[in-house]
């Protein structure tokens, strides 16, 4: 008798066992427990090089290439006539697919993962199978592999949870949704599409708690108020709180917020101009952590912050207009830890450092519109530690700096215009120059001066860049210290700079006043010790 089924080449030929016509593809032969012969699916799939957005096209198409087309909106043209979720393998002319049944599984070489089918997305085999999760009132969860449609198919107290990290691709916004909350479990979620697109937006009115994760922008351009990570632009009434939350932006401004509260929260961000930037009345924010890594400042307009704390690498920590710091720290290597020199200003018990740019710089436009500062520090180890022009009203601060003077305290414009800062019961010290320098017609009261330079140019206060003024500054009640007695404790040896200097002390120097001009000061106390300065 012939062997009909030995070396038979025409697939006509050959004869399929009786379960084979109605099998699905990826079925295979099965003895069952009655000891029949028929067809089951095949669970364990072969491994896929990769788990690719099905949207994008093919990114390989070499003879049995094999894919796992575990996510995006549509099919691209590309895979031919497969669907989403399906695994698919290339024969050099087209892609063939295999329609996963729930619990299929498949290796995805490029995760190093074993990933499982739960009948609508592909996770990780132990990871809940799935992306993102709902939990109902048993603890019982429902999966989903896109965070947009986890957020949608949320009411208003869930909580989304996340299980795994997850990179993106998308040119759409996260969008949060009021009264959901997100508990990310550590992992990040990451956007690395090339096309500008804000990440994660904050609509109005909502309110979202967010918890232990990090969320980073690693695509597109550098711009100010579009590409960014989180876009509260506007967000009027929302609540935003942030719980071990990070927010990056390797590329643009990281935040673009105006009209919400934020509270909590690090925001790192990369943009030229803005690491980022809050704008508008109603912005507030509270103990949030910024962090500049390029040349962006932090810009603070109209907005109050409340126990922040930012960090620039060349651009300004703190760039305020209009607004108000209270208990803020702003450090910047080669910029200015917070400058509040336009506007109408508010800085209660902050600090600004630097290690080669002013501390704080501290002005105002008008004598209505100034920048008012109470309990400060600023210190900078090159230049000075608190730079005050103009309008400017400080009070009960400190400044000081390693090699430069401690302040320098400056009207805009010489004259009876009388633009003056106004300096009360504050301590400027240096341990390399001056304790402060003096320019224009400036009014200080009951302020310390102290240099811990060793030369005979560490003077308390001394006079620079001032070539006349019909308006003379005003020294009152003020205590003046250096370290070397061949220094003085105020020096001016520029004509035309005249003070009135009433009620001070000295200590440390041989010459106590050292003034070209004699001093304006012709009143004399009355009976009661009062006199009119």
């Amino acid at each position: 008798m012939a062997i009909l089924h030995k070396n038979i080449n025409n697939e006509a030929d050959i004869h399929n066992p009786k379960w084979f016509q109605n099998a699905n593809n990826g079925d295979y032969a099965f003895k069952n427990e009655k000891g029949q012969l028929e067809s089951t699916d095949e669970l364990l799939l072969p491994a896929a090089l990769n788990f690719v957005d099905g949207s994008v096209a093919p990114p390989t198409t070499n003879t049995g290439d094999i894919y796992i087309l575990s996510s995006g909106g549509s099919v691209n043209a590309g895979w031919g006539g497969v669907s989403l979720q399906d695994w698919v393998r290339y024969d050099g002319a087209a892609w063939n697919s295999i329609t996963p049944q729930k619990g299929s599984m498949c290796y995805d070489k490029n995760a190093d993962a074993l990933k499982v089918f739960d009948g609508s997305a592909w996770a990780g085999l132990g990871s809940s199978f799935g992306k993102f999760g709902i939990a109902d009132s048993s603890g019982a969860y429902t999966y989903y592999d896109d965070f947009q449609t986890a957020l949608n198919a949320a009411s208003s107290g869930d909580t989304v949870e996340m299980f795994t990290n997850v990179t993106v691709s998308s040119t759409s916004t996260l969008t949060l949704i009021d009264g959901v909350n997100i508990n990310m479990n550590g992992y990040k979620y990451e956007n690395t599409g090339s096309t500008n697109v804000n990440m994660v937006t904050l609509p109005s009115s909502a309110t979202v708690i967010i918890y232990n994760g990090y969320f980073k922008r690693s695509g597109g351009t550098n711009l100010v108020t579009s590409n960014v990570t989180l876009d509260a632009f506007p967000s009027t009434n929302s609540k935003l709180y942030l719980r071990g939350v990070t927010f990056e932006n390797t590329i643009s401004t990281c935040l673009y917020i105006k009209g919400a509260l934020v509270e909590g929260g690090t925001f790192i961000g990369n943009g030229a101009s803005y690491s980022t930037l809050t704008d508008g009345p109603s912005t507030r924010m509270i103990g949030t952590t910024f962090i500049g890594t390029s040349s962006g400042h932090v810009g603070v307009n109209s907005t109050t912050l409340i126990n922040c704390t930012s960090y620039a690498n060349s651009g300004m920590a703190f760039y305020v207009g209009a607004g108000t710091l209270m208990n803020c720290v702003g450090e910047s290597i080669s910029g200015v830890g917070i400058r509040a020199s336009t506007g109408n200003n508010i800085l209660t018990n902050c600090t600004g450092a630097s290690a080669s740019n002013y501390g704080m710089r501290i002005g105002g436009n008008t004598s209505s519109i100034f920048t008012k500062a109470k309990g400060c520090i600023g210190f900078s180890s090159t230049n000075y530690g608190m730079y005050i022009e103009n309008f400017a009203e400080v009070r009960n601060c400190a400044a000081h700096s390693s090699s430069l003077s401690g302040g320098f305290i400056k009207a805009g414009i010489i004259g009876t215009t009388h633009n003056k800062p106004r300096v009360y019961s504050s301590t400027f010290s240096s341990e390399g120059a001056s304790g402060a320098n003096a320019d224009a017609s400036v009014q200080i009261f009951n302020c310390d001066f102290i240099s811990k330079y060793d030369n005979a140019n560490g003077h308390g206060l001394t006079t620079s860049n001032v070539t006349g003024s019909s308006d003379p500054s005003i020294l009152s009640g003020c205590t003046f210290q250096v370290e070397n007695a061949s220094a003085n404790g105020f020096k001016n040896t520029i004509a035309g700079y005249e003070t009135k200097i009433a009620a001070c002390k000295f200590h440390g120097m041989t010459t106590s006043i050292n003034d070209v001009n004699s001093n304006q000061m012709s009143n004399t106390p009355d009976t009661y010790n009062n006199i009119l300065i």
